[in-house]
């Protein structure tokens, strides 16, 4: 069994979605993610109160957390760049792509993927 290792693109067709992964002796595993950053973010409501993100339109909400940068939580209103810390490993967004930002149902923030 050859260990040679490329880089290749996986089509999803259930999400919709290119990934990018790694094939490592014949297998392919698509490269996750543990957190993401997110710029011009418009928060509507503390960042305390975002308990999941949404990355992709068809995709389930995943628990989340906005870092808060060692000054507690961000609070509502308009910010350059945020990093949201995932609650278990995930599949990256596209970059340029809108990130959802939820407390149960509600959305109460929104900004671009970086």
């Amino acid at each position: 069994a050859s260990h040679f290792s490329s880089i290749g693109l996986v089509i999803d067709a259930v999400d919709e979605m290119l990934a990018v992964a790694e094939r490592a002796a014949g297998e392919a595993e698509v490269l996750e993610v543990e957190g993401v950053a997110i710029r011009d973010v418009v928060l509507h409501r503390p960042a305390d109160r975002v308990g999941s993100i949404r990355l992709r339109y068809r995709s389930r909400p995943l628990e989340c957390r906005v870092a808060g940068g060692g000054h507690g939580a961000p609070a509502a209103g308009r910010h350059e760049r945020l990093d949201v810390r995932l609650g278990a490993p995930a599949r990256a967004g596209a970059p340029g792509q809108t990130a959802v930002l939820l407390d149960g149902d509600l959305v109460v923030g929104h900004g671009t993927i970086a």
